[in-house]
């Protein structure tokens, strides 16, 4: 079956015996692997050529979205607490970790694990901290 991304951003589908990237242009998937491409977000072309398909299609790209969205704002939290000394010592475990109790008041909503670690490590990633290394800002 073929798959592609559903919008510009190039998904890795990976398995045991291969790696693909998947952009635009309809690629061909092994059947080992598909389920690989449905979770990294590929649409297949089955979802493209029915009703159904097509309904799924639109709720995945809005739902990748909304999850771009809430991932951004929780990068920004973290981002905004990790240079403010004060927020900082509130915000964060004493693992230099965001706390998701904090961000999950900050947002309004529980927020995904997931997406806190991952908008951490981009953080640490952006202000060139290794991994492990994040700690306390200082008044310099």
């Amino acid at each position: 079956m073929k798959f592609r991304s559903p919008d510009e951003i190039p998904r890795r589908v990976t398995s045991g015996i291969g790696i693909w990237l998947i952009g635009r242009d309809w690629v061909s998937i092994p059947s080992h692997a598909q389920p690989s491409a449905y979770a990294a977000g590929c649409i297949s072309q089955a979802m493209t050529n029915t009703s159904a398909g097509k309904q799924a299609q639109t709720a995945m790209v809005e739902g990748m979205s909304i999850a771009s969205a809430e991932k951004a704002k929780i990068k920004e939290f973290i981002m905004t607490w990790y240079k403010d000394t004060n927020e900082y010592a509130k915000k964060f475990k004493k693992d230099n970790t965001p706390s998701l109790t904090a961000l999950g008041n900050a947002m309004g909503h529980t927020v995904n694990s997931g997406y806190a670690r991952a908008m951490g490590a981009e953080v640490r990633k952006e202000l060139g901290i290794p991994k492990g290394e994040l700690t306390a800002p200082t008044d310099k």
